[in-house]
């Protein structure tokens, strides 16, 4: 009714701005549905790739995650997907393409300077996959966070002796001795390696002793093995005759006695 009282060139105007938000209105809906078809095929091509993993049918997968690598290039998840099933097919020529391309294409990203590694591994090419991995090592420098970077790259292929000896090239690049203590430590309780543990923890607590209940957190679950006791108290017994004057190495040898059981030397070392 009001509308119509309007004078004609509102009229106008108005009837031409209703028109172009219906178009609008139009146009919003035709690209929502767009990417909810889009994102759905996405997820059904995703879904169907993860099972055909699941039952090692891995030719199939392997289209299909070329396919979603392709849309999501920047995907760790696909990409790792996709060379697993290329490698299980023995394609190792593809997997090489596809390593140097994501690795050209993310300079930064260490993960794929490992599977060229890896990948020479697979074809029992061990001794020029240590000069791969050994040329990785010379990248670090000073710069922690690539450290680390390059640390879980290995640590992600299961590559664990590799990781701690990027922790002490870091180490040796940062130019003092706790640098990196506690993922060397992390690392060397994964490989069982307990003495270096030891090692690591009693360097740790030499600069703070602030870190003693991290460091008997680290050390409880094997104070269930004699060999690896006996090791921890000789060592906390040389650190006690090194430096005198720190009460925390008499403080972690009462707390071992006492996990032990062992009250007579624990009262022996209290007094």
């Amino acid at each position: 009714m009001y509308f119509c009282l309007l004078p004609l060139r509102y009229k106008t105007y108005f009837g031409i701005l209703i028109d172009e938000l219906y178009n609008m209105h139009k146009f919003l809906a035709f690209v929502l549905l767009f990417i909810t078809f889009g994102a759905q095929a996405q997820s059904t091509d995703e879904q169907l790739a993860a099972q055909y993993m699941a039952d090692s049918e891995f030719d199939k997968a392997q289209v299909l995650y070329e396919k979603l690598l392709k849309k999501n290039p920047e995907s760790i998840y696909f990409y790792q997907n996709y060379f697993q099933c290329l490698t299980n097919t023995k394609d190792f020529d593809g997997a090489e393409k596809l390593i140097k391309k994501q690795s050209k294409r993310y300079p930064e990203n260490a993960v794929f300077l490992v599977d060229q590694g890896v990948l020479l591994q697979m074809q029992d090419k061990n001794k020029e996959a240590d000069v791969e991995f050994n040329g990785i090592l010379k990248l670090i420098n000073t710069d922690e966070e690539k450290t680390i970077h390059i640390a879980n790259a290995f640590v992600s292929r299961n590559l664990t002796v590799w990781a701690a000896a990027a922790l002490l090239a870091g180490r040796k690049a940062a130019g003092y001795e706790t640098a990196f203590s506690n993922e060397l430590i992390a690392l060397y309780q994964k490989q069982g390696e307990w003495k270096k543990v030891v090692d690591e923890s009693l360097v740790l607590l030499s600069k703070n002793d602030n870190d003693l209940g991290l460091v008997q957190g680290n050390l409880i679950r094997m104070l269930d093995r004699r060999t690896d006791v006996d090791y921890l108290r000789e060592k906390t017994l040389l650190y006690l005759q090194k430096y005198p004057n720190k009460i925390v190495y008499d403080q972690l040898m009462l707390w071992v006695f006492l996990q032990n059981k062992d009250y007579r030397a624990a009262y022996r070392q209290a007094v």
